[in-house]
């Protein structure tokens, strides 16, 4: 067992073990009992979000703005998912109403407790600053990190963690199935160079392109690439003023834009336009290959294994307290607008990877370009 990720087979059924959702559901369980929102759930009865949020911010301190409406929500999205809540949708508001003590989690034993600590220890240092700091931030406090050098190291290690290790190789192993000699590939908000390294290792021959908002964590990136001897073209960030804003390549100059991370970041109002950017500069036959969540859907349709949707919201909450999180957004909105700028999505590896569903992403604009072949893990 290593806490560095080697193979995808043996890395997806890690994942499927549900270790980290069991750990930090159990904690936001707590954590709603110790910050009175459950106190305020029994009391009220029936509540919609909105009224919720009045009722916390009245009883409890809690303040509005930035992202802490939407963390109240999580939180209820959560309860209801650990059964101390039932939802009703009927066209309007979502009506939630209490029903009593939350569904009992299963305490890790001591084997899966030295699993959490070898092999997710990143990402519990991120989750466990992130959630040490929420009631804070929800009464008022200022967010925890940014993306500036105080917190390149922070960044870097949580973007390293292991599902992360595993969902960029799956996508890059999918991307993969789309085959162009020397592709043209463009890393999008590369940050701190992991994808960078697991495109040079998949793409020892490709052309490229590393593109971020800020070069707070150029070094760390330019220092992963050192390790491999792969042709990178840094574009200096003052190219681009970020999400909103015009990419600063030339149409169809890419035969796949590799994208991780980066959409809980863009706000919904100009989510569309960005996409067209994407869109605008990959070639005919181009790959777009994306690491994101889909926020759970009330239907369970796209979203049904409960632990895959407890653990969309415990990263979702804990990531709010950081400045620029917009949240994972709606499955069948990404699928929606996807269509209506005329890509077309691919199902090379939609197979029920658990972990992986609609976390991974692959849109194709039109027109021939490589050979498609099948991929599995």
């Amino acid at each position: 067992m290593s806490g560095t990720f080697t193979d995808l087979r043996s890395g997806i059924t890690m994942l499927r073990r549900f270790l980290t959702q069991r750990v930090y559901a159990a904690r936001l369980v707590d954590f709603c009992e110790s910050e009175g929102i459950t106190d305020c759930c029994r009391k009220a009865g029936r509540f919609t979000a909105a009224e919720m949020i009045a009722i916390l911010g009245r009883d409890a301190g809690f303040k509005t703005g930035d992202n802490r409406e939407r963390m109240t929500g999580i939180l209820l999205d959560l309860l209801e998912e650990r059964g101390v809540l039932k939802a009703q949708t009927s066209g309007g508001p979502v009506i939630y109403a209490f029903k009593g003590a939350p569904d009992e989690i299963k305490p890790l034993d001591a084997g899966e407790s030295a699993i959490m600590e070898e092999v997710f220890a990143s990402k519990m240092e991120f989750f466990e600053r992130c959630l040490d700091h929420a009631g804070r931030f929800m009464k008022g406090a200022g967010f925890l990190y940014e993306f500036d050098d105080s917190a390149a190291t922070v960044w870097d290690r949580f973007l390293g963690n292991f599902e992360f290790k595993v969902a960029r190789a799956f996508l890059l192993n999918s991307m993969n199935s789309y085959h162009t000699d020397r592709p043209r590939i463009l890393d999008l908000c590369c940050g701190t160079g992991h994808g960078l390294e697991a495109i040079l290792r998949q793409w020892p021959d490709a052309r490229v392109t590393a593109l971020d908002f800020t070069g707070a964590m150029r070094d760390t990136a330019l220092a992963k690439a050192a390790r491999h001897n792969g042709s990178i073209n840094w574009i200096d960030p003052d190219a681009w003023a970020g999400f909103g804003h015009p990419l600063p390549f030339a149409d169809c100059a890419f035969d796949k834009v590799f994208f991780s991370c980066g959409d809980p970041y863009i706000s919904e109002p100009i989510r569309r336009g960005v996409y067209a950017e994407i869109k605008r500069v990959l070639a005919p036959g181009g790959i777009l290959g994306s690491v994101a969540w889909g926020y759970p859907d009330k239907g369970r349709i796209h979203v049904n294994n409960p632990w895959i949707r407890t653990g969309v919201y415990i990263h979702d909450f804990a990531e709010s307290v950081c400045r620029g999180w917009q949240g994972f957004h709606d499955v069948d909105a990404t699928i929606k607008m996807a269509s209506e700028l005329g890509f077309e999505r691919s199902s090379v590896f939609f197979n029920n990877y658990y972990m992986l569903d609609t976390a991974i992403w692959i849109f194709r604009t039109p027109g021939a370009q490589g050979q498609d072949r099948t991929v599995t893990a």
